[in-house]
């Protein structure tokens, strides 16, 4: 191609990025809500073609299209084809076939799973550092961080009051659920009165059941959040979403030291990391001082939106999605 040939094409109309995303579960899925269907509709506002080929209500590791659906996809005109934990062998022979037509694939990942589909696809996709780094010991995999961005409502923010007793609040799925023991432990020590506990979670025996459209209402209506957390390799893998949800609402938040968590917190200033039953007894105890709840959370969510916000992370999608990078191997 001569250089008036290379002219006239950069002035052609550009056809809009067409990406497709395979999704785990559906909205009421954590990860497939973070990491894909709140993506995609971001992704729809600045023009890109997106759409979504597998949701389900149920949360499904494997592709679940037909032959025939999968043949038609790969005759569509997509860019670029994204896996969300969608990792059985089925999956991982439509990825190649993808890649053999020219099709970019990539495999978004938010734990310590090991799973020949990061080898099937061009791209791996994780929400952390310490994530990446696991991927590339195990498998020699340079994986792309991309952080969770906040999803509560902007317009809503907690109003710190003084009062007693205080509620604290966990949220979390119910396989997190013996780490409440940590803060169990906490309010046993003598001091420890004067705290209440409210469960959000699909736990059976959660105080409130976990749903998209009260769980809002539900933080708000607490005092204080607590974030425990098991330090083993699950665990040390996880993004700091839960994190940043409590501080873009204004919550004081005392949390174990996840990586990523402590990416984020200032010590005393945005939150607290607690280390032990001791420390989680007295970070809760000083935050008692409704001035301190009230300033803490303004800095929490002064300090959350302005780096985990949509509008921020969003454009990281999009130039990763332009960008045509391949992990290095």
């Amino acid at each position: 191609m001569n250089v008036l040939q290379r002219l006239a094409s950069f002035f052609l109309p550009r056809k809009p990025l067409k990406v497709g995303w395979l999704l785990l579960g559906d909205a009421n899925t954590g990860s497939s809500r973070i990491h894909g269907l709140n993506i995609h509709n971001y992704l729809i506002k600045q023009g890109v073609e997106s759409l979504i080929l597998q949701s389900s209500p149920r949360m499904i590791n494997a592709l679940t299209l037909s032959e025939a659906e999968q043949q038609s996809i790969l005759g569509a005109g997509f860019d670029v084809l994204l896996f969300q934990k969608v990792r059985d062998a089925k999956a991982q022979a439509f990825a190649k076939e993808a890649r053999r037509r020219r099709i970019r694939t990539v495999f978004i990942q938010c734990d310590c799973i090991e799973t020949d589909m990061v080898s099937a696809v061009d791209d791996l996709v994780v929400i952390s550092a310490n994530l990446r780094d696991y991927y590339r010991e195990k498998y020699g995999i340079n994986a792309t961080v991309i952080e969770d961005a906040i999803e509560v409502p902007t317009d809503r923010v907690k109003v710190h009051t003084q009062k007693a007793p205080l509620e604290l609040v966990w949220v979390g799925y119910s396989d997190n659920w013996e780490s409440l023991g940590m803060v169990r432990d906490a309010l046993a020590l003598p001091g420890g009165e004067g705290f209440t506990l409210k469960t959000i979670s699909n736990h059976p025996e959660a105080d409130v059941p976990w749903a998209l459209e009260t769980v809002t209402d539900e933080i708000l209506a607490s005092d204080i959040a607590v974030i425990p957390a098991h330090l083993h390799a699950w665990g040390m893998g996880k993004s700091s979403n839960r994190l940043t949800m409590f501080m873009a609402l204004g919550m004081p938040v005392v949390a174990s030291p996840v990586p990523s968590y402590l990416d984020v917190v200032r010590q005393g200033e945005n939150a607290f990391i607690a280390r032990s039953a001791e420390e989680w007894l007295h970070f809760l105890s000083r935050l008692r001082d409704d001035r301190l709840r009230s300033e803490m959370g303004r800095q929490a969510r002064e300090d959350a939106t302005k780096r985990f916000s949509l509008g921020t992370i969003g454009p990281v999608w999009i130039n990763f999605l332009k960008s045509g990078r391949k992990a290095v191997r």
